[in-house]
């Protein structure tokens, strides 16, 4: 566990609940494989992940293809935070991790505007 997962963890109280992510789901309940999960995030889909904990952001966000994963907004006890994420084309996008109270885990949604820059997406993300 990464300082950063363990640190988002004890500061929430949700944690993993299993040792991986386990299976992912779209927002009507359908399990998904990583492949598809990957390219419907991409184009602003939902994920629902029941294993994740507060601190799984990175994990998620890397298996549906973001490779860098920069906080924005973690001030939220119950992990609802904001993200800027590095996607496959090499662009930033804003990104989004909501608890699923009163279920398990969380969901994720990476958003459809592209930046060039991570400053960009910064910018934008703080008004």
């Amino acid at each position: 566990m990464n300082r950063e997962r363990y640190a988002a963890e004890q500061a929430t109280g949700c944690q993993q609940t299993a040792d991986d992510l386990g299976q992912f789901f779209d927002g009507q309940g359908d399990k998904l494989r990583r492949d598809t999960a990957r390219a419907s995030a991409l184009k602003g889909s939902w994920i629902e992940v029941p294993n994740a904990g507060a601190g799984s952001y990175v994990e998620v966000f890397n298996a549906l293809g973001c490779n860098e994963v920069k906080a924005i907004e973690t001030t939220s006890s119950a992990g609802d935070w904001m993200f800027v994420v590095l996607t496959p084309s090499g662009e930033w996008a804003h990104a989004w991790q909501e608890n699923r109270h009163p279920y398990c885990g969380f969901k994720y949604l990476i958003g459809l505007d592209r930046f060039k820059t991570l400053k960009a997406a910064k910018e934008i993300a703080f008004g």
